[in-house]
């Protein structure tokens, strides 16, 4: 496999992966606590974040130092969709795509590039 054909596989994979974990992770939301009391470690005064699902019990003690915190409202976190992975989004941004088409091969699916990559032999 030529080092370009492997880096266009490794960065299709890790893309794929990238929208498949941003996915999963819009269903777990992050809530956001503070302290109540006063007197509290760095951690809970200036506020800590975790990922927890709608139904989890919220915490209740900050988990560095003890003290008790709440819940506090957020803004929340509006993204824009994940770019289409499609060969003519992809084209007109400037990249080229390739797929497998075989053991070592590669074929040019979008873009600019020669037409098929081979390992060379």
């Amino acid at each position: 496999m030529t080092l370009f054909a492997g880096m266009f596989n490794a960065a299709e994979h890790t893309l794929a992966g990238k929208l498949q974990e941003r996915e999963a992770a819009a269903d777990v939301p992050i809530f956001e606590y503070r302290t109540i009391e006063g007197d509290a470690c760095p951690v809970c005064t200036a506020g800590f974040e975790r990922l927890q699902k709608s139904g989890d019990t919220p915490l209740f003690k900050c988990p560095e130092c003890g003290n008790a915190v709440q819940r506090v409202m957020s803004a929340p976190s509006l993204c824009k969709p994940s770019p289409d992975l499609d060969p003519k989004s992809l084209e007109s941004h400037g990249f080229t795509q390739y797929r497998k088409s075989g053991k070592g091969t590669y074929e040019k699916t979008a873009g600019k590039g020669p037409r098929i990559i081979e390992k060379d032999q």
